[in-house]
């Protein structure tokens, strides 16, 4: 049976993490033009790596920022360490559920991205060039494990919340959002990372109230000792 209310689960914490997992690659974004002054285009040569993590969208194509490698190493690093979160979170805070769940949903994000790795290596994976130009199928990566977690819970807002994530960092990957913010960014990479990130911010709002409303009702205790109570 699908359930549609949430309190007490703290499953706020995911999106939460993933937007400031989002957010926090903006700057890498930023980097400067590795051309020589004066020069209006350059090439160089990509190593293996690099040629690997733009074919998978884990890095932008091309690198005009000269940054690929530190992006894509951000994401590898960055996407395990917040599930490694996630699942801290609720072992500490919420018991054994919804650890119990949450643990292979976030191995599952882990191998989706070594296997994404693994097969920009061996060039057998090669996503469609307009998917994978800005390199922020990270931001996709977060959306799926949020929206398994939803399923795997049978929670009604999750998914629909987690549908939401998907369709937003689809936009992201194949659209610049920058053409509707205007000038509100100083560069084209950055609404697309802030626009998915606010986003992320605002489900885990939406997910928190409920356990907000419950601490304010029961004078301050937390939704775990409310229900042990």
């Amino acid at each position: 049976m699908v359930r549609w209310r949430i309190r007490g689960h703290g499953y706020w914490f995911v999106p939460f993490i993933f937007g400031l997992t989002a957010m926090g690659a903006v700057g890498l974004y930023q980097q400067g033009n590795p051309c020589l002054p004066g020069g209006t285009s350059c090439s160089f040569r990509l190593g293996r790596f690099a040629v690997a993590v733009q074919a998978v969208g884990l890095a932008p194509s091309p690198i005009e920022s000269g940054g690929g490698d530190r992006i894509a190493i951000y994401w590898l690093v960055a996407i395990p360490v917040a599930l490694a979160l996630a699942v801290g979170f609720y072992f500490i805070h919420r018991g054994p559920r919804p650890v119990g769940r949450l643990i292979p949903v976030a191995a599952g994000g882990v191998a989706l991205l070594v296997a994404l790795l693994g097969l920009g290596f061996a060039q057998g994976l090669v996503l469609p060039g307009d998917f994978t130009v800005r390199g922020l199928v990270g931001l996709m990566v977060l959306s799926l494990v949020l929206l398994t977690m939803a399923v795997v819970e049978r929670n009604g807002t999750l998914v629909l919340l987690s549908v939401g994530a998907i369709a937003m960092a689809s936009v992201a990957n194949l659209y610049d959002i920058e053409n509707v913010t205007g000038i509100w960014f100083n560069n084209d990479a950055a609404p697309n990372l802030i626009v998915p990130a606010i986003y992320f911010l605002a489900a885990a709002a939406i997910l928190a109230w409920p356990d907000l409303l419950t601490i304010v009702r029961s004078g301050g205790r937390s939704p775990a000792q409310t229900e042990a109570g």
